[in-house]
């Protein structure tokens, strides 16, 4: 089957789900209907109504809606892949291929990660200068007492207190290793832990696995569980494709690993920090078309403002001229009753004001602050107007 071409430009897009249902399109791509037609909304790619397809089978005319230009540039280009393939740049890729061959990014202009780390049959005894981040976690670890299963637990380090030193000569060689690359522990002292820089955090996890026993005493069997003496290190990134988990095993302790343990740590580095320029691009995208919509319905609202004015005008306009016939059409002079001369002197006063009130330099005035024709427009909206909304989440 020939591969799809997953970069496009809107254009392309456009035509594609023009000319090809989103089902189709969807299943040559691996993604569901709705998830298809999410990406066309992100990139403000209108696609076809309900029973469009329908009435191009019974050969009734049909009308394409036009792709409206846009001046954000990001959204020009449209990814349609996997979530490994969206979420990797050029970069990205590349130090991702180069963890796997055990090397660094050619790119990179860090110090090389140590391929031969030192081995030991005895982990728990290992000669590295405790660090003193490192240090005030192990003091807090030493200060817990064990649960009824045997563990110490903070910070989602969770081992038996015959372990704690191993945990700490361990969190030492990976916190030397990762030093010169800028990375320091996080002290964080209410989540997980994990080594941070540049404010991005690729956060772990050590764990002490148990296996289940079968104990006989007194002819009673019961199984029970106790500590195996291994270590395991899960790395809490968002590398999709890079190994993120060690466990000892009898032949290997996951110290011998540290190369491609630290090589994990620089590429869910990358990620994050990548991830984080997404959700600032995603909040900064979101805030935009709220904004839009913000406008639009202030646009709607002024429209509303417009036309009132004007009826009010209208309205004041006829009252002005109606008063004003009838002042001309009755006695106004001579010896007129008390209450009918009060009457005709209100109106007099009543025409005088509405004539005020609907003179030019009255009017523009009132169009100046209730800014209902401002120039230059401050609720113009280049792109035009904005997509619905279509649900709650949908901004």
């Amino acid at each position: 089957m020939e591969e799809v071409k997953r970069t496009l430009a809107r254009e392309e897009l456009h035509e594609l789900v023009w000319s090809t249902p989103i089902q189709k399109l969807a299943g040559q791509y691996g993604l569901s209907d709705r998830g298809f037609a999410k990406i066309c909304e992100r990139h403000l790619v209108p696609v076809p109504p309900r029973g469009y397809w329908a009435k191009i089978e019974a050969g009734q005319p049909v009308k394409v809606t036009a792709l409206r230009r846009v001046q954000d540039t990001s959204l020009q280009t449209v990814h349609i892949g996997s979530r490994v393939a969206k979420m990797q740049s050029d970069y990205l890729a590349e130090v991702l291929a180069a963890a796997k061959l055990g090397i660094v990014s050619p790119k990179s202009e860090l110090p090389a990660v140590p391929r031969n780390p030192p081995k030991t049959t005895s982990p728990e005894i290992l000669s590295v200068a405790t660090r003193g981040d490192v240090g005030s976690f192990l003091k807090e670890l030493q200060r817990l007492k064990p649960d009824r299963d045997g563990f110490v637990y903070h910070r989602y380090v969770k081992v038996p207190p015959a372990a704690i030193t191993r945990v700490g000569n361990f969190l030492s060689l990976i916190a030397n290793t990762l030093q010169p690359f800028g990375f320091r522990l996080h002290d964080n002292k209410t989540t997980r832990l994990g080594f941070s820089k540049n404010g991005y955090v690729v956060d772990f996890g050590i764990d002490a696995p148990r296996k289940r026993v079968t104990k006989t005493s007194g002819g009673w069997h019961s199984q029970e569980y106790e500590h195996v003496g291994r270590l395991e290190l899960t790395i809490y990134g968002r590398a999709e494709g890079s190994k993120k988990k060690w466990i000892d095993t009898d032949n290997r302790k996951i110290e011998e690993s540290l190369s491609q343990i630290v090589d994990s740590f620089l590429v869910n580095h990358i990620v994050e920090g990548e991830h984080e320029a997404r959700r600032k691009t995603e909040e900064a995208r979101r805030a935009h078309l709220v904004r839009r919509r913000e406008l639009a319905a202030l646009r709607i609202k002024r429209e509303d403002d417009r036309l009132s004015f004007l009826r009010w005008i209208a309205e004041a306009r006829r009252e002005a001229e109606d008063l004003r016939a009838t002042i001309a059409s009755v006695p106004t002079s001579g010896d007129l009753p008390h209450d009918y001369a009060r009457m005709i002197a209100w109106a007099g006063n009543r025409l005088a004001e509405l004539d005020e009130q609907t003179a030019i330099d009255r009017i523009q005035a009132t169009l100046v602050d209730r800014r209902l024709y401002s120039d230059p427009d401050d609720l113009l909206d280049p792109e035009g107007d904005p997509p619905p909304k279509q649900n709650y989440w949908d901004d």
